[in-house]
């Protein structure tokens, strides 16, 4: 993958056992600087 210098906003990274989490791995391991986020809802 071209993944060097590139960065990649994934979202839904949060759980070790998701598809989020698998691809940020991936990105990170073939360059790309991975930025994750989980938003937090709260009930009002």
């Amino acid at each position: 993958m071209l993944l060097k210098d590139k960065v990649a906003i994934i979202t839904g990274a949060a759980s070790a056992r998701g598809l989020g989490f698998a691809t940020a791995k991936l990105f990170a391991e073939n360059g790309a600087k991975v930025v994750h986020y989980r938003p937090q809802w709260r009930s009002q």
